[in-house]
């Protein structure tokens, strides 16, 4: 035998001893002061006890009871609950000595809180109704009731110290108030199973989850089923519980108190994505505008994609036009000669646009003079009007950004000295407009009668 079992059982002894319960209080509270051992709960499963299934008990088990948790059979001579208390504590049934006597000294020195009701209902399902004196319900389910007698308080005290006084003996019957004890003792929750058997107001008070003193941190509860070794002896209606055995799970069910741990992890995976995204999308959005503030030509070019081969044409056009807005006629008429000197490249356009009009570069000073007649000229010939009808577009396009254009025109000198060839293009684009009434005459063979006479003066006039 170990010591620490001798060490009790001599404790045992000495609490049996006493005479009167004035010395069972005395004893009880000098041993708690020295007590040298203390014990805990432990999480046991069928397989580790190798404890035997108890079918008797099973086939009563009830069906509002945990399913994971089945009966195993313990030795029922008396010290069932003790039996059982030290599978939870231990492993086995050899230490219910010790179980019996911290039992015997807990319900002692802490007398008041056991028959408070306070503490009695801690636990109790919502829909039971809370008698008002549960320590006096529990009274009549004791040995030591006696039957006929009104419940009054020293009553009370009374029934519930003369079964402290006997269960201090081994192999002697216990029942709920040591159950409430031993979950002080274990520091665990204890669901109290009862069968769906006999007296059903007596079962909504067994039948029910039971809180240690002080609160206690763990989350398991520990499940202990009233049973008894004569069912097939009693009827339904009839039946009364005289043993109890422990209800364990086949498998070890601590792996949830272990995952309810784990979800930091995740949820620290889950945020470093989270944080990495905003970091790529942030790092996006420069691109663009970057893309945005060095290639403003791309920019303006992007606008006339939709006429990739006007495009061609086109950039002298909308040097033109940014230039043209501002002062285009001042320009023009600021210094006549350089536009004369102008006609020297200007034949290299008109080569290249209208090869046959290299004779009518003398009129684009004249031309020059009659900037508002162009317009005229430009609508009355479709296909110089296309030209110039295809500008307008990119023209209404460049409104688009014309803060942009703006910014990046700021500084017209290197526009104009990056396109010196659209110069020529500027003069290319003039001759259309100094056409006289005898080049469109030639270049547009049309009846002189779609010309009146006024006109005609009026051109020559010009």
């Amino acid at each position: 035998m170990s010591s620490r079992r001798q060490y009790f059982e001599n404790i045992l002894e000495e609490l049996c001893d006493c005479c009167t319960y004035q010395d069972l209080q005395n004893k009880c509270k000098s041993v708690a002061e020295m007590m040298e051992y203390t014990v805990q709960c432990e999480q046991q499963t069928i397989v580790s006890t190798d404890l035997k299934v108890d079918r008797q008990a099973k086939q009563i088990y009830p069906n509002d009871a945990p399913v994971q948790f089945c009966p195993v059979k313990v030795s029922a001579d008396g010290n069932c609950l003790p039996h059982t208390a030290s599978v939870f504590a231990f492993g086995d049934e050899l230490s219910h000595e010790e179980i019996r006597a911290r039992i015997v000294i807990e319900l002692v020195n802490n007398e008041d809180l056991y028959l408070s009701q306070n503490h009695l209902i801690k636990g109790l399902s919502p829909t039971v109704k809370v008698p008002q004196s549960l320590a006096a319900n529990y009274c009549l389910y004791s040995e030591h009731n006696i039957a006929g007698v009104h419940m009054t308080t020293a009553v009370i005290h009374t029934v519930f110290r003369d079964e402290i006084m006997s269960i201090r003996k081994s192999k002697t019957y216990m029942g709920i108030w040591q159950l409430h004890a031993l979950s002080s003792i274990l520091g665990v929750k204890i669901f109290s199973v009862y069968p769906q058997l006999g007296n059903k107001g007596v079962r909504e008070h067994l039948h029910r989850l039971i809180l240690p003193q002080t609160k206690c941190s763990r989350t398991d509860i520990i499940q202990i089923m009233w049973t008894s070794t004569r069912t097939q002896e009693l009827t339904r209606e009839h039946w009364l519980p005289n043993h109890f055995v422990p209800a364990l799970p086949y498998t070890t069910p601590p792996e949830p108190a272990t995952t309810s741990t784990t979800p930091p992890e995740p949820a620290t995976t889950l945020t470093t994505p989270h944080v990495s995204e905003p970091a790529n999308t942030s790092t996006t959005p420069p691109e663009p505008a970057t893309a945005s503030t060095t290639l403003p030509e791309l920019a303006t070019a992007s606008t006339t994609p939709p006429e990739p081969a006007i495009a061609s044409t086109t950039p002298p056009e909308p040097a033109t036009a940014s230039t043209t807005p501002p002062e285009p006629a001042t320009a023009s008429t600021m210094p006549p000669e350089p536009a004369t000197t102008l006609t020297t490249p200007h034949e290299p356009a008109n080569t290249s646009t209208t090869p046959p009009e290299p004779a009518i570069t003398p009129e684009p000073a004249t031309a020059s003079a009659t900037p508002a007649e162009p317009a005229t000229a430009s609508t009355t010939p479709p296909e110089p009007a296309t030209a110039s009808t295809t500008p307008p577009e990119p023209a209404t396009a460049s409104t688009t950004p014309p803060e942009p254009a703006t910014a990046s025109t700021t500084p017209p000198e290197p526009a104009t000295a990056t396109t010196t060839p659209p110069e020529p293009a500027t003069a290319s684009t003039t001759p259309p407009e100094p056409a006289t009434y005898e080049a469109l005459k030639r270049d547009l063979p049309m009846p002189e009668t779609l010309f009146p006479m006024t006109a005609m003066h009026i051109l020559e006039g010009f």
